[in-house]
């Protein structure tokens, strides 16, 4: 295994290109069938795609259901979060769109729902990788 380096070339711990976090969305929802190659495709006709993740479980190596896109120009973004109004499936599943924050420890939230309050959240957390047999229960 490789280490140091993400798929993209920029090693882990490096700081972002300037203007990079706003050429960038976080997925919610994907379907575990999801792949690269679909993200890709789907997202093309909205922009020029720079990279695309399916993040995965560390441990067992199963899709987590979100993902982030990347835009070689923020254009894409914009083109795709206007069509956030009509939805977007992937592979049969909605999915939730987000503008990506920046990442943690770099002057901003981690979770891209923030955006939408000057970076705050008003009684909500996001919690992400949970397995599928999680359950809503008071």
């Amino acid at each position: 295994r490789r280490r140091g380096r993400r798929r993209g070339g920029r090693p882990r711990n490096a700081a972002a290109q300037p203007g990079e976090e706003q050429c960038k969305l976080f997925l919610n929802g994907l379907p575990i069938s999801c792949t690269r190659p679909a993200l890709v495709a789907y997202f093309e006709r909205f922009g020029k795609v720079a990279d695309a993740v399916v993040m995965k479980d560390r441990k067992t190596g199963e899709p987590t259901g979100f993902s982030f896109v990347r835009f070689k120009f923020s254009d894409g973004v914009d083109a795709a979060m206007a069509a956030e109004a009509e939805g977007h499936t992937i592979n049969g599943k909605a999915v939730t769109v987000r503008r990506a924050g920046p990442p943690a420890g770099k002057g901003g939230s981690v979770c891209p729902f923030a955006a939408k309050n000057d970076g705050f959240i008003d009684g909500g957390l996001f919690v992400g990788g949970l397995p599928q047999s999680c359950r809503d229960e008071g």
